[in-house]
């Protein structure tokens, strides 16, 4: 079984290189899309299973997209993913309200067939027993850079064109991941 309370102060503790990390290896958001950093975080400090480090990018500059992007690293479980979230207002973004729907990389690649793809280096994130978890922990603590430039990588194969503002695989997504969670429930 994880320590779970070991696992986020852990985390909390390496925020700071995520904080740093992210930009740097995200940084094709900017430069090949128009997005810019609008958000660097800890939420959910005092609520262990909650806890997690976002950064977020909005689309402003070329046009208000409806679409903002999110690295997450949720602590407790060690799962780093990338959101696509939906904006109810093209552009802005300041709190979970303004959101009317994600779809997970991870997700979109396995409706793509590509969910075994090793960029993804942590794995499906909906993993989360305690051997995974901790397998996650030790990928993580040994290879946080390398988890983040897996995760840009696949980005830039599976989300170019969520990424350009054509959003026509969202609702397949969201199907499939709301199938997903039912076949979870007994």
């Amino acid at each position: 079984m994880p320590n779970y309370s070991r696992i986020v102060e852990q985390s909390i503790a390496a925020a700071p290189q995520f904080f740093a990390d992210v930009p740097e290896v995200f940084g094709f958001l900017e430069a090949e899309y128009g997005y810019r950093l609008h958000a660097e975080r800890v939420e959910n400090i005092d609520w262990v299973p909650d806890t997690c480090a976002e950064v977020v990018y909005l689309n402003r500059k070329r046009h208000p997209a409806k679409i903002a992007v999110k690295v997450s690293w949720t602590f407790h479980t060690a799962a780093i993913d990338v959101v696509f979230l939906e904006l109810q207002r093209p552009g802005v973004f300041n709190e979970a309200s303004d959101v009317m729907g994600s779809v997970f990389l991870h997700t979109l690649a396995e409706v793509l067939g590509q969910q075994d793809d090793p960029a993804f280096l942590l794995g499906d994130a909906d993993q989360v027993d305690g051997r995974t978890i901790n397998e996650r922990v030790k990928i993580v603590q040994a290879n946080l850079r390398g988890v983040l430039e897996g995760l840009a990588i696949a980005t830039e194969r599976y989300a170019a064109a969520i990424l350009r503002g054509d959003t026509t695989i969202l609702p397949e997504v969201k199907r499939y991941y709301a199938d997903k969670r039912q076949s979870f429930k007994i």
